[in-house]
Formats: structure tokens, sequence, C-alpha cells
């Protein structure tokens, strides 16, 4: 539930209200999110909550890819790379998308969507 998540991730939306995000839609692909970096930092911060949920879920590491140097500027990324070292599976980049395009006030419902649709209860957080 909201409540459930609020309690777990007391200062998500007070972080989140604190980075700008653009009037924009992001998509996730193979290649991640990729766009000009000056507008990425939101979707970094919530690909950051979404990587700790998938990892909570599989009970193994997640990475995060930063790309930028020798790309063109609208290149820069942000990718998921599961356990085995490849992409995010197909079925949370849904999940990536929803919490890369939502508004501070929706966070926490965005979050409780992919715990429930995930089975991630605070049992997992070790919250009683």
């Amino acid at each position: 539930s909201v409540s459930s998540v609020e309690s777990m991730f007391p200062d998500v939306k007070t972080m989140a209200e604190k980075i700008e995000m653009p009037n924009k839609n992001f998509s996730y692909g193979t290649a991640g999110f990729r766009d000009n970096a000056s507008i990425l930092d939101g979707v970094l911060f919530r690909t950051g909550i979404l990587a700790c949920l998938r990892s909570i879920k599989t009970g193994m590491n997640i990475g995060i890819v930063v790309t930028a140097s020798h790309n063109p500027e609208h290149d820069n990324g942000i990718k998921i790379v599961d356990p085995d070292g490849g992409m995010l599976d197909r079925s949370w980049e849904a999940f990536a998308e929803a919490l890369a395009n939502s508004k501070p006030n929706q966070i926490y419902s965005v979050i409780a969507d992919i715990c429930d649709k995930e089975g991630i209860n605070k049992k997992c957080f070790n919250i009683a």
C-alpha cells in the first residue's frame, strides 16, 4: 500500500521534489533511457529506486550504467543491468518508465504498484 511505501521510504517524495523534471515523457529501451544529460537527474534518481526494488526482488546485485563521455550529448543515458550482466528484464521496463515519468506526488503510488505486482513487501525490507 502507499502508506507502507511512505513508511519504508519517508524521504523519497521530498528528495524527488528537489530535482527538476522536464515536461517530457521518457521511454526505456534496449539502450535504457537516452537523452541530454542535463535533463536526466530526476530519471537517474528514480532509476536508483527501481534498481533497489529489482535487487530486493531478485536477491542479487543490480547495476546502473551511466553512459556519457564519447557519446553525442543526446545519446547520454542510464541503463539498468540485471544480475546476469544482461539488460533489465523486459517485464520491468514498464516499471522503469512509470517511475521515471512519475511526478513527486505520484512516486509513492508508483513504487507501491511495483511492490504489489512483484510481491515486494515489508518482510523483504526486514521491517516489522
